[in-house]
């Protein structure tokens, strides 16, 4: 019973995360079950493998220490951040002690549902916005779906908080391609592209595009592929990209100048903000370079008066406000989660192993376009680290070696 409704329990909060990330109507029902599986788990007792809980106690140790900081200096999120960077990633970590491979299938149709429901959220926002009536984007997101959307006569560009999911979800998808080659993953691939083309979303381009690269250095790092066969993977995929922005392009010439101006020629506020915000971190960085600023610190640039502490340039504001201590902790901690990936991808060839790969593969991809969005600084998006961590955890307890394991639960 208690395993069922934990089932039941974690396909919802999968979902929200994922589909509606940020919306406000779901804030506290997320949060709720969260606090609900946590309950749930604890019951059920979950297992942890002894280096990962000493990793955790560093990292709280240190986000205690920074809280303290940032309660000494008077900073004014130093309280208001401690959701962020102690209580969910406890929470997390509490969830991914009672994974086990079964879920791998099931995780990974909620991937698959959650991006048609995606996708058809950006359909009905353009619809909406073409047609004037307010409808399912207005809903969920709000006054706020007005200015996710700029419909003009050559082109529409739209955004909304869902997509950022697709962040994780369109490199899932392409790694998985490459690296099992299932052919449906092709129709999931071109509606993400189709999406981040008429949406004028280069961030979700440019993590298609990096996705390559990335999954064939921890495939070669695995052993999955040898270094020949990364060329010919390279050359066809940039062959098939090729024919697919050509197509495009032909089809919706407007494109090409709306790109023109959204890479090349940008001048949109948020990127104006961004070059602000650099000199003003760096500079409350080397002010103390070793312990930052405190939690909840605030440089001469304001981004936010509602919350002064928030920075696109996530991981800048991390050395600002952590310094460089905090960060190598960080990085650390994610290097860790690296090495035993392709660690146990190395022993578990075949359908682990690739998931293994795929997952690190989309998680990178994601955290590298955090570098210039705080996306990672949310409750929506903090399981994108903590999956890994799930999957590593418990191939680390039970060492599984040539799949056996594999045969007996899946």
């Amino acid at each position: 019973m208690y395993q069922f409704l934990f089932q039941i329990f974690s396909v919802i909060l999968w979902l929200s995360l994922l589909v509606l990330p940020t919306a406000p109507m779901l804030r506290f029902p997320k949060v709720a079950l969260l606090i609900g599986l946590v309950s749930l788990v604890v019951y059920l007792k979950p297992k942890f493998h002894k280096t990962l809980i000493w990793y955790l106690i560093v990292v709280l140790l240190y986000a205690c220490f920074n809280t303290f900081l940032g309660v000494l200096f008077n900073n004014p999120g130093a309280l208001r951040v401690i959701t962020v960077t102690i209580i969910w990633p406890i929470l997390f970590f509490i969830i991914s002690g009672y994974f086990k491979l079964e879920y791998i299938s099931k995780i990974e149709n909620v991937f698959k549902i959650s991006t048609l429901v995606i996708i058809a959220i950006c359909i009905f926002q353009l619809s909406e916005e073409f047609y004037q009536y307010k409808g399912i984007s207005n809903y969920f997101f709000g006054e706020d779906s007005k200015s996710y959307i700029n419909i003009e006569k050559s082109y529409a560009s739209f955004s909304n908080p869902a997509m950022a999911s697709l962040l994780f979800l369109g490199p899932f998808f392409l790694s998985r391609f490459i690296i099992e080659k299932r052919k449906s993953d092709l129709i999931y691939i071109l509606l993400i592209l189709i999406v981040s083309f008429i949406a004028n979303r280069r961030g979700l381009l440019l993590a298609m595009g990096i996705t390559i690269p990335v999954v064939l250095i921890f495939m070669f790092c695995s052993k999955i592929i040898n270094l020949q066969n990364s060329i010919k993977i390279i050359f066809k995929s940039l062959v098939v990209i090729g024919v697919f922005v050509f197509i495009l392009l032909y089809f919706y010439p407007e494109l090409q100048y709306n790109f023109q101006n959204r890479f090349f020629d940008n001048k949109e506020a948020s990127n104006i903000e961004r070059t602000k915000q650099l000199p003003a971190l760096l500079e409350g960085f080397f002010e103390n370079v070793l312990f930052g600023k405190g939690a909840g610190a605030s440089a001469r640039v304001i981004r936010s008066y509602e919350q002064p502490w928030s920075y696109e340039l996530f991981y800048i504001s991390i050395l600002f406000h952590q310094g460089i201590i905090g960060f190598l902790i960080y990085v650390a901690s994610f290097g860790s989660v690296i090495f035993y990936t392709i660690k146990f991808a190395k022993q578990n060839v075949g359908f682990i192993g690739n998931h293994l790969i795929i997952i690190i593969t989309a998680s990178c991809v994601f955290l590298i376009n955090s570098a210039t969005n705080p996306y990672i600084g949310k409750l929506d998006y903090m399981w994108i680290i903590f999956y890994p961590i799930a999957l590593i955890n418990f191939l680390n307890r039970s060492y599984v070696k040539n799949n056996s394991l594999l045969k007996e639960t899946i």
